[in-house]
């Protein structure tokens, strides 16, 4: 089927349907052809004004990132037919898995008040800057939420958590967590902090280790596979979209970030700290009971801004996910996802680098499509 209802053939029908990313968008098939289909796009903002008409050739590209692009092929009407139906969309084409299994690492600040012997000195803000310019040196160079230093670590193999949850890092040496210390001073609040997240993410608690040679999508489509979803709230697509992240939705995601903390705090013990940092200012789990601990750490955590999923590619011809191998999206022409919201599965560290592999990937697909050069 083509973006405009119709199998291929020529059919000169107009089908619209609205479309939403950083704004609506509203597709118009124009024809179709044997090598793609003539797409035309409206881009009108929220003052209702258009902007300018875009006529695609080939094929549309959505680049929306893991909330934008559900967002978007839900309000045109691709997803579940029943949900969409019930929100007054029309569906246009039913794809149950629009908006499903998105994934984030889940964050949290790690405060700790500061000594008086820590205080930070006043700064010169005119010499800071001077400084900076000149050598690229200075406090301008790495201050606040800008700090570049990075720790990584696994949680030991002894373990008490590793008696009710496997491993779900993807490897040996793959870490569990990562602590982002940082020296912030936060208006009413603390100053020393760091912002600690898990990044081992598990299918599921009784996942099945991955065996060399076996396909890994085998038990995906049969697995219930630990996530969140992007929806929306109606068929109005300025609306905002509706994201639960699923943040600690299961115990092995609290029993993770339990020894997290104990492992952040094991840094923050050492000698050269005892001068500098006050109390604690986080939920500890060694402190309060289990049941305050909990509740208090889902108030606490946040987004890690790494959101993947929402979009997910699949073996071809399965029947569940929105995009094939080549990233085109099931059951239709004309029309390709490239962002994260294709992966199925969130990678145990940053998403800057699988993204921009599978933005690599996808321009050599979209070249070897369309014979374009080089």
């Amino acid at each position: 089927m083509d973006l405009g209802g119709n199998e291929a053939g020529g059919s000169q029908n107009v089908w619209d349907f609205p479309v939403y990313g950083l704004a609506p968008v509203w597709f118009k098939t124009v024809s179709t052809h044997v090598r793609g289909l003539g797409v035309m796009l409206t881009l009108i903002r929220t003052l209702g004004r258009v902007l300018r008409t875009i006529n695609a050739r080939h094929e549309v590209i959505v680049s929306a990132g893991s909330i934008g692009t559900p967002q978007l092929l839900l309000n045109s009407g691709i997803g579940d037919a029943t949900e969409l139906k019930r929100l007054g969309i029309p569906a246009f084409h039913n794809l149950p898995d629009v908006g499903k299994y998105f994934r984030d690492h889940a964050s949290m600040t790690f405060p700790y008040a500061r000594t008086a012997q820590g205080a930070l000195p006043p700064l010169d803000r005119a010499a800071a800057l001077q400084q900076w310019q000149t050598s690229k040196t200075g406090p301008f160079s790495d201050r606040g939420i800008g700090s570049h230093q990075l720790l990584f670590a696994r949680i030991a193999a002894n373990s008490s958590v590793w008696k009710n949850h496997n491993d779900p890092a993807a490897g040996p040496n793959v870490p569990h967590m990562e602590l982002l210390p940082v020296n912030a001073d936060v208006p009413g609040g603390f100053n020393i902090c760091g912002a600690l997240l898990v990044i081992a993410q598990p299918f599921s608690s009784t996942q099945t280790p991955f065996v060399q040679g076996e396909d890994p999508f085998s038990t995906f489509a049969h697995v219930n596979i630990l996530g969140g979803t992007v929806g929306v709230r109606s068929s109005n697509p300025f609306d905002d979209p509706l994201v639960n992240p699923a943040y600690l939705a299961e115990q092995v995601d609290l029993d993770l970030y339990a020894e997290a903390i104990r492992l952040s705090k094991k840094f923050f013990t050492g000698p050269n700290w005892s001068t500098i940092l006050g109390a604690p200012q986080y939920p500890d789990p060694d402190i309060l009971s289990r049941a305050d601990w909990e509740d208090a750490m889902r108030n606490e955590v946040s987004s890690g801004i790494h959101g993947v999923g929402g979009a997910i590619m699949s073996p071809r011809g399965s029947d569940y996910g929105v995009v094939d191998p080549d990233l085109k999206v099931k059951g239709l022409r004309g029309l390709r996802v490239v962002d994260a919201s294709v992966m199925p599965h969130i990678p145990d560290g940053h998403t800057a680098v699988p993204t921009y592999i599978i933005a690599e990937r996808a321009s050599d697909l979209i070249l070897q499509d369309w014979s374009l050069p080089v």
